[in-house]
Parts: C-alpha cells; structure tokens; sequence
C-alpha cells in the first residue's frame, strides 16, 4: 500500500491511525473514543486504496442517507484533492477516478421495503467501508460482507466505530484483544490523537467525563461495554439499542443491538444463525 498521497505521508497520522491504515487484513475494525480520527482514517485508507488499485470498485457507506450525506460526503470531498477525481454519476450513485476507479458512496439502508439490501447487493466490489458501523443492524453486515470479490483486489473491509455494547456483533466479529488470521481490531483512545486536538479540548472532556462518570470508558478510552445514562433501552448517543432495519417489531430483538430475533425469516430459513 502506498504511503504518501498528495503529498502526505504516515509521519503525519497518530500510531493507531497509521496501524490501521496499514493493515492488509481482509476484515478490520476501528473503533475508538471521541475525536480519536476514525472517520479521517478510514476515508484516507479508501482514498489509497482507490490510487493503489486503479479499476477497484468500492463502497464508502453510511447506513442512513442522512447521515451520508450530512456527514460522510462532505467530509469526503474535504478532505480529498479534488485532482484526483472525475465526474460524480449520480444515477449510480458513484464519485469515479482519473485512474479509473470508482467509489460508490451509498446509504445501507434501502427506502423499499420489499428488498431492503437493494442498494448493495449485486454489487461486485473490492473492498467495502463502513462509518460509524455500530449503526449498523447484524443481518446487513452479513449480507455486505459477502460483496467483495472483484479479482485483484485487496477485497477488503473496513469498518469505523464508536465502541458497542459486548452483545453487539461487533464484539463476536471482533473479539478483543487483536487479530486472528483475518481479523484485526483495533482501539483507540482520546489521547492516541492529542496531537491532533486543542488541548483545552481534551482537559474539557476530562472534567465532563472524570474517571468513574458512566462514559469515561467509551469516551475517553474507547473502551467497550454498557456505559447509560438515563434510560437502559438506549444507547450513549440516545440511539434505541438495536438500530432498525426496514422497520423495528418483533423480528427484531431490541436488547441484541441489531441481531435478529429466532423468529425472524432468516433466521428460520437457515440464512443466518
């Protein structure tokens, strides 16, 4: 993998960033505490990997259209020089490259209820990068998964989040500590990115969240777990525990963080254990 792009290089990013921007694992999950620089990597390692591969095609995805577009765009075409890139397709729902990549930016979740993977799925990708992937409901991290397949390519993925609950997929994808043959997780904390940050910043979040406040692990260290304040069926983002798919209701067991009930059709037709 290249180390410089436009005229930067590794010296520039913190020990956890370059770790991950270096990683060539086929599964990779960067989770962190606030401002720890996880969205800025992961667009970095896509941007690379888009240069490296000329002809990949990618997914940078969000799960909601909101939030792609609010958030994850915009700090897209900041943070990337824009000579590095050709026409956005807007049918397609693809930015493509000079070199002849292609990056399709797309929400996960699909506004037609009857195929709720549509804007994924028959996609034939090389590797796929998801932000703030705890949003993210178990069944469509196991449909997504499969879609890198796109010879000679790395077929990676890539994910970026802030730190689940323990009975969060993330943390049975990921166990804790570090990799295996093809998985690599990663942790990284407030002050693995103090360089990049004001340091009134950082004493302000110590003070709103000393050591023993219910969100010191997650905000500061990055830390997994049960970490809520205030009502125990929502999340520290005042997100309800499981993110909904189409729509939340029985099938859907609320205290598993996405997972899907027994009840559920694909679970009862053997698609998903």
């Amino acid at each position: 993998m290249s180390t410089q792009t436009a005229g930067e290089s590794f010296e520039r990013w913190n020990t956890k960033q370059a770790q991950f921007l270096e990683s060539r694992a086929r599964y990779i999950d960067y989770e962190g505490a606030i401002r720890s620089g996880k969205t800025w990597a992961l667009i970095r390692k896509v941007l690379t990997l888009c240069l490296d591969h000329p002809g990949i095609q990618g997914l940078l995805a969000r799960y909601t259209d909101d939030a792609l577009q609010a958030q994850l765009k915009p700090e897209f075409y900041r943070r990337v020089p824009r000579g590095l890139l050709g026409p956005w397709l807007p049918d397609e729902e693809v930015q493509t490259f000079v070199n002849g990549s292609r990056l399709y930016m797309r929400a996960l979740k699909s506004s037609e209820v009857s195929s709720q993977y549509a804007k994924f799925l028959g996609l034939t990708l090389g590797f796929v990068a998801v932000d703030q992937a705890e949003e993210v409901p178990e069944d469509y991290w196991e449909v997504l998964k499969a879609r890198p397949s796109q010879p000679g390519t790395p077929q990676q993925r890539l994910l970026a989040a802030n730190p689940p609950g323990e009975d969060h997929w993330l943390a049975r994808e990921f166990p804790e500590p570090g990799a295996t043959e093809t998985h690599e997780f990663i942790r990284a904390t407030l002050y693995d990115n103090a360089a990049n940050l004001d340091p009134e910043y950082i004493r302000d979040l110590e003070r709103q969240y000393p050591i023993g406040h219910p969100l010191y692990k997650r905000h500061i260290l990055g830390e997994r777990g049960l970490a809520v304040l205030g009502d125990p069926g929502r999340d520290l983002h005042g997100r309800g525990q499981a993110p909904a798919g189409p729509a939340a209701g029985p099938d859907r067991d609320p205290l598993h963080r996405g997972r899907l009930a027994p009840s559920h059709p694909a679970r009862r037709r053997g698609v998903l254990p």
